[in-house]
């Protein structure tokens, strides 16, 4: 996880540096509006490709070793889990996060229960195909979905400006950017990336606006006094487009740019030219480093001296029994008193457990699941050696499960 995190904050702080530096101040609206959310989208799904890689292993014969069996009873069961700390640092950090992603989904919701309770609050009106809702209390207008929310006195007249500035956030569906951003923003509540694109997404949605409806310099002046006049108004509601946003300097620089289309081009050439590069240096790391899994050589097993669980075999099985789910493991499945699993697993050269396989295995697939989790993120080991080289080693872990406690009697 911490390594995709990485990724994608890499992608997103090149994409947006790039758009900021570049991009923003081009009046080119609405390839920036797709560059944006694309670079979000892009970032979060490219870490996860695959590239697949076709070369071929370098087979070294070799005898399977195998570790001391693991034997699971209940009363070790009870045992180990008394034992263990009941709040390890990966379980704090997990809560931590539900805690973050359960405040920040409550306010995302609370956003939107609020604005569909104004809705209802306020005097509906339908004019065409457009969705107006009048409030006494409203300052200034905004727009959520297909309604747009204007101060009760306003009067519904298509050739007014600020009319036709809400019209533009509707016909152009910007609540859905919103609303993407919102949810992103739910997940990774904890990335400031994610809060930096929200904020220039809205941005550029009143650039577009603003920019749909000035159509001559006597417009732009008269836009000019408009967005000044309601500068010193504002309503809170953070999921909305509204006319007034808070950054209406830079709305103020924009309409009196002039458009410059070969700067426009090669700016979005050069914007094309990263992505392509970004999706490329990824691709390329990541087939590397499936060509130097693939092409290294086999693990030995015959090695000088094997590899070790930090603290041996005991904690080990301590660590194993502390997260095995033996109810789930076993239910469904008539496995008697007890039953053997083999398990057959690598030890990499920096100590990670990799290419789990259950070669035996009486369990239900959740069992078996539970075994390949509790094998994959395991601690770390201290990698076999042989000639004094550290070297990748192949193990084969008998499991023993046994389900009721043996009972001796007195003869």
């Amino acid at each position: 996880m911490l390594l995709y995190l990485t990724k994608i904050s890499i992608s997103l702080i090149l994409t947006y540096l790039l758009y900021k530096w570049i991009l923003e101040d081009l009046k080119i609206h609405r390839f920036k509006r797709f560059y944006l959310l694309f670079s979000m989208i892009f970032s979060l799904i490219l870490p996860l490709i695959s590239i697949p890689n076709h070369s071929l292993d370098l087979v070294f014969d070799s005898k399977i070793s195998e570790i001391n069996e693991i034997i699971i009873t209940p009363s070790a069961m009870r045992e180990t889990t008394q034992s263990s700390p009941f709040l390890t640092l990966q379980t704090l950090l997990y809560l931590v996060y539900l805690v973050g992603f359960a405040i920040a989904f409550f306010k995302f919701c609370k956003g939107i229960y609020d604005l569909n309770r104004l809705r209802k609050k306020g005097q509906s009106v339908q004019k065409h195909q457009y969705h107006f809702v009048l409030l006494p209390f409203l300052k200034t207008p905004f727009t959520f979905g297909k309604y747009i929310y204007l101060p009760q006195d306003t009067a519904i007249d298509f050739s007014d400006t600020i009319i036709r500035h809400e019209l533009v956030h509707v016909n152009q569906r910007h609540t859905i950017d919103i609303l993407l951003t919102e949810l992103l923003k739910c997940m990774f509540w904890f990335h400031p990336m994610f809060y930096l694109f929200k904020n220039s997404i809205a941005l550029n949605h009143e650039f577009l606006a603003d920019n749909q409806i000035i159509r001559n310099q006597s417009e732009a002046d008269n836009y000019l006094q408009l967005l000044l006049h309601q500068t010193y108004q504002q309503n809170e509601m953070s999921l909305s487009s509204s006319f007034n946003f808070n950054l209406t300097k830079k709305r103020f620089i924009m309409i009196s740019k002039n458009n410059n289309p070969l700067k426009n081009a090669l700016s979005i050439v050069l914007a094309c030219v990263v992505i392509i590069f970004t999706g490329i240096i990824s691709t390329q790391a990541q087939e590397k480093k499936t060509a130097t899994t693939q092409v290294q050589e086999k693990p030995l097993i015959a090695v000088e001296k094997q590899a070790e669980y930090v603290g041996g075999m005991d904690a080990f099985q301590n660590y194993f029994i502390n997260n095995f789910r033996i109810d789930e493991a076993t239910e469904g499945k008539n496995i008697g008193k007890k039953t053997t699993i083999i398990v057959q697993f690598i030890i990499e050269k920096d100590g990670s457990v990799n290419d789990i396989n259950i070669l035996r295995s009486e369990l239900s697939e959740q069992g078996n699941q539970n075994i390949i989790s509790i094998m994959k993120n395991c601690p770390k080991w201290i990698p076999a050696k042989h000639h004094d080289k550290v070297v990748r080693s192949q193990f084969t872990l008998p499991i023993t499960i046994q389900v009721q406690d043996d009972v001796k009697k007195d003869a």
